[in-house]
């Protein structure tokens, strides 16, 4: 959904691995494999969307981190950006 309005950069690629499974923690592993980016991508790209709130660290084991997409601000968003067109 995501690479078809804003392109095929890695962000939308995690998004939309994430909304696949929103209520699911995925490990960066995880995460990876299902968009194909490499891991020094994926790890910066990822801490970025949970810098501006649109992904969640759900929970961490001694190993890992787990991420969610958090759909309220994602649609907090939209509407912020829907708003902004409809101006125009």
């Amino acid at each position: 959904m995501f690479k078809d309005v804003i392109g095929d950069i890695p962000e939308s690629r995690i998004l939309d691995y994430l909304l696949l499974h929103p209520h699911t923690g995925h490990t960066l592993a995880k995460i990876i494999g299902g968009t194909e980016l490499n891991f020094r991508t994926a790890q910066r790209r990822i801490e970025n969307l949970v810098d501006l709130g649109v992904v969640e660290v759900s929970h961490e084991d001694k190993k890992s981190k787990y991420y969610i997409i958090n759909t309220e601000h994602l649609v907090n968003e939209f509407e912020k950006i829907s708003d902004l067109w409809r101006k125009f």
